[in-house]
């Protein structure tokens, strides 16, 4: 993924205009026994990474491998954030987001605020 920008770093390794890897839970498998293993599927079409798309991102950094897990993101489309993650649609559904729908710049400083709170 590209960085456009960084809200916090605790553990380095990002800036603006690196490429790094992240790597994204669910999928399908076949074993060698010809038996298909799928996880998350299903969840992962309806809150899945789209390339050409913007997010912000919440992520892990894993230092041996230097690779990124993926914990849950909002996407940011038509100038507004739009949850990405089951939980945050759940409270969006509900009218409980105080994040959902809110302009791109206003929720970029609500996130930056956040996570150096030491919130998410």
């Amino acid at each position: 993924m590209d960085v456009e920008q960084v809200l916090q770093d605790k553990a380095g390794g990002l800036a603006p205009g690196k490429v790094v890897t992240v790597i994204l839970g669910g999928g399908s498998l076949q074993m060698p026994d010809g038996k298909v293993v799928r996880r998350d599927v299903e969840q992962e079409r309806q809150f899945g990474i789209q390339p050409g798309h913007r997010y912000v991102l919440f992520l892990s950094r894993q230092q041996e491998a230097d690779f990124y897990t993926y914990d849950k993101s909002w996407e940011l489309t038509n100038g507004k954030a739009v949850p990405n993650s089951p939980d945050d649609a759940v409270r969006a559904g509900k009218g409980t987001s105080r994040f959902a729908g809110m302009p791109e710049a206003s929720f970029v400083d609500a996130m930056r605020s956040a996570v150096s709170g030491g919130r998410r």
